[in-house]
């Protein structure tokens, strides 16, 4: 059972009502779960003020560690704390945006598009114990299979070729793992468009 805040008990009405305030306009007007908008009189009794980091996890008890949502946000997201919360509601959002386009569901490259990433595209061939790639087109790169011991599956690992004459990093990351999509990261010749 989650724990009750001290600091929201000793608050009288009036005091509430001002922190709901304060928070909705910290939050522009938003959940922080599903960035929906709330409005405190339509939505009045129907909102959660909650810690963003709970108490069970040694979050303080303050203003500062507070966010307003919507009760039924606030209730669905079971005991995650809220930045987990938020986080599940994007990918729930992603999912539903991904089916609308025809897609099984959200990927890696639907992720990468919301959060500006996903900047060149990836293009990969199984070839024996080798993977070989090119990003948007150009030079033909290779790196070794391998299985991870964890989940079995074939994954590769690289420096990021893609780099300007000058040495810079084009990419964010300076290296990339990739799921090798053949059933057995054999020779199958098997080839994955990654954007």
């Amino acid at each position: 059972m989650a724990e009750r805040s001290s600091f929201l008990d000793d608050l009288s009405p009036d005091q509430r009502h001002a922190l709901e305030n304060r928070l909705l306009e910290r939050q522009s007007g938003k959940c922080f779960i599903c960035n929906r908008p709330i409005d405190l009189v339509l939505h009045a009794g129907q909102t959660d003020i909650d810690h963003i980091d709970p108490l069970a996890s040694e979050g303080r008890d303050e203003e500062n560690n507070f966010a307003i949502t919507h009760a039924s946000c606030n209730r669905s997201k079971g005991a995650s704390d809220l930045r987990v919360a938020r986080r599940m509601a994007e990918f729930d959002e992603l999912q539903e945006a991904a089916r609308e386009a025809g897609a099984r569901g959200a990927n890696l490259g639907h992720v990468l598009r919301r959060y500006g990433g996903a900047k060149q595209n990836l293009r990969l061939k199984c070839a024996g114990a080798f993977a070989e790639f090119t990003l948007d087109g150009e030079a033909i790169h290779k790196a070794e299979i391998y299985k991870d011991k964890l989940s079995g599956h074939p994954l590769m690992r690289t420096q990021d070729p893609s780099r300007s004459s000058t040495g810079s990093i084009k990419l964010r990351l300076r290296f990339f793992w990739a799921y090798i999509d053949c059933p057995c990261a054999c020779s199958s010749n098997r080839t994955r468009t990654f954007c």
